[in-house]
């Protein structure tokens, strides 16, 4: 809980520049990783989070907003 918690918190998270470039080489990098072109809404290299997907509830069938997956990498979870 303590997690869903944190993560309601958020309203954006920073994306991974390197990763559509030439790949992220970083084993726990501590941004999103997304394809150029996935469908998702980005505002200046900071992906918009689901708030329904965050409390389990987005009903959408192509959601625009970023579900962040049920296990995060080590780099973005809550202290």
């Amino acid at each position: 809980m303590k997690v869903l918690l944190y993560l309601q918190l958020l309203d954006t998270l920073p994306v991974c520049q390197d990763f559509n470039r030439q790949g992220c080489t970083r084993p726990t990098c501590r941004f999103v990783h997304i394809r150029e072109g996935c469908g998702l809404q980005v505002v200046g290299c900071r992906v918009v989070v689901c708030r329904d997907a965050a409390a389990g509830t987005c009903r959408r069938a192509a959601c625009r907003y970023y579900h962040i997956p049920v296990q995060l990498p080590p780099a973005l979870r809550p202290p």
